[in-house]
């Protein structure tokens, strides 16, 4: 898939997430949820503790939905 492709994929599920669509949330999960772990775990050197924070900034960024812009605030959040 081309690149142009995958940035119109990513704003069209940021768009579901900042509707309040659960498949908005589903795609931002599938996307960085391996990068918050492994993120958490260097840190950490825990993995349920890792697990926890990779979950917990996602349901964050569930609750602050409406203040996400583009696929590139989603990290910056």
């Amino acid at each position: 898939m081309n690149k142009t492709l995958q940035i119109l994929k990513a704003e069209k599920y940021i768009s579901l997430l900042q509707d309040g669509d659960e498949r908005g949330l589903n795609y931002c999960y599938n996307r960085f949820y391996g990068y918050l772990f492994v993120r958490s775990f260097r840190v950490t050197k825990d993995d349920c503790v890792a697990e926890s924070i990779a979950q917990e900034a996602l349901l964050r960024l569930w609750l602050y939905r409406k203040q996400v812009k583009d696929i590139d605030d989603t990290l910056n959040f």
